[in-house]
């Protein structure tokens, strides 16, 4: 058993985060064709049971990634010699983790298990013939806990209806894929500075020549919400969380739009009930007032995250403003208060590192803040042109040409970032040096 903080390592997987972690290889490692990758944060109460579900199965090498601290080792003290552990201390994105624990791996296929969830019987199996058939990517469906409650079941037809593994291929959304490894040298890996969407990113990236398998037979239990306060309170938050994926859909009157967009959530959930479940008249009409009040409470989040980007976008106004009077404290202060509601805006956090870099004293925060934006900018190259180009117009040669090594993480097959490196370099009359 080895624990260590190899920070000082060449180990790739440690790229993807700063500071201490640990790391155990179990001496009964079991290998296969498929590794799993289960996410953990702060040793949360499901671990255990997540990787039980694993190793009931099929071999398969298991590695577990766990951030943010918490007794994990006590946690997982029966399965310890069975899997590959990391330990994370600082909490990481799921993007992160994932990203971890695809270097940490070696098996020819990677698939992903958050913590709280459970593999249900044939995961494996069924996603390594699938594999082995020649798809590069196939999806999981997703099913409630068995006996689950009512206000699980309409979370998950609310959520996760439309993965249901009774959904024909023709209405399935295909996300929790497991991947060919080598997919992600050809497209790169998952963002690892976005709070939510990190799937979504890389299946738009992936384009529709690499649409994820639909195998009905791999199955992901998720636990979901047991109470109606549970309920709202985990829509709410969800609609929340994906309010800045909704902007474009925002009309000029709020209140037109907010009922527009709750019928629609509501008939979505009602149509994938009897087309896609085929589920009976009468338990449709029970769950219906779980539908209503499930739309209510996510487009609801969705306002409120509406609200929480106009105040970003109003405090960085008044960071202009304060620049403007030649006050740098109180523009800094702005510039942070809209970057903590608005944390993904890139030109938000640009903003920020300008003012930083007025003020010598804030070097390592400026160092910190473009580190952030590097990450969030890597995978797709218009964010990358725009800041490498941010760069360049400040005579940051070294950080662009570190950031060009960063974007080959995001988009492997894209040298827009190098050409205009290149372009750079020709105007100066030679190449940037290398970091």
């Amino acid at each position: 058993m080895t624990n260590l903080d190899p920070a000082g390592t060449e180990e790739p997987w440690r790229r993807w985060f700063d500071g201490p972690c640990g790391w155990h290889e179990g001496e009964q490692l079991s290998t296969g064709d498929l590794a799993v990758v289960v996410i953990g944060y702060r040793a949360q109460e499901d671990l255990a049971a997540a990787v039980a579900s694993l190793r009931a199965q099929q071999p398969a090498e298991i590695v577990v990634v766990n951030s943010g601290g918490g007794p994990v080792r006590d946690k997982l003290a029966g399965h310890l010699d069975h899997i590959r552990l990391i330990e994370v201390d600082a909490p990481l994105l799921v993007g992160a983790a994932r990203n971890i624990g695809i270097d940490a791996s070696h098996a020819p296929y990677v698939a992903f298990l958050a913590g709280d969830c459970l593999a249900a019987p044939g995961w494996v199996a069924a996603r390594l013939e699938a594999h082995r058939a020649g798809s590069r990517a196939v999806a999981s469906a997703v099913a409630p806990p068995e006996g689950a409650g009512y206000w699980t079941r309409a979370a998950h037809l609310f959520l996760f209806g439309s993965r249901s593994p009774q959904v024909p291929a023709s209405m399935a959304e295909r996300y929790g894929a497991s991947y060919d490894r080598r997919v992600f040298a050809e497209a790169g890996y998952f963002n690892p500075a976005l709070r939510i969407g990190e799937d979504s990113d890389l299946v738009q990236r992936l384009g529709p020549h690499l649409q994820a398998g639909w195998t009905p037979g791999v199955v992901t239990i998720h636990p979901g919400p047991t109470s109606a306060a549970a309920f709202v309170r985990d829509l709410f938050g969800r609609g929340q969380r994906a309010a800045r994926h909704q902007v474009a859909r925002r009309k000029g009157r709020p209140v037109v739009e907010f009922l527009r967009y709750l019928r629609s959530r509501n008939n979505l959930a009602l149509r994938l009930a009897r087309e896609g479940l085929r589920l009976p008249a009468g338990q449709i009409m029970r769950l219906r007032p779980a539908f209503w009040l499930g739309a209510l409470a996510y487009v609801a989040g969705v306002q409120q995250g509406f609200s929480t980007l106009d105040a970003a976008k109003a405090d960085l106004q008044r960071s202009r403003e304060a620049l403007d009077r030649g006050d740098l404290p109180a523009a800094i202060a702005d510039a942070e208060r809209a970057v903590s509601r608005n944390g993904e805006d890139i030109p938000t956090l640009l903003h920020l590192a300008d003012l930083l870099r007025r003020d010598p004293a804030e070097a390592t925060r400026l160092a910190d803040l473009l580190r952030r934006v590097a990450w969030l900018a890597a995978f797709a190259v218009k964010p990358q042109l725009a800041l490498v180009d941010w760069l360049l117009e400040r005579q940051m040669l070294a950080e662009a040409t570190a950031f060009a090594d960063l974007c080959k993480l995001g988009t492997p097959c894209e040298t827009a970032v190098q050409a205009r490196l290149a372009e750079a370099a020709a105007g100066a009359g030679g190449a940037p040096e290398p970091r």
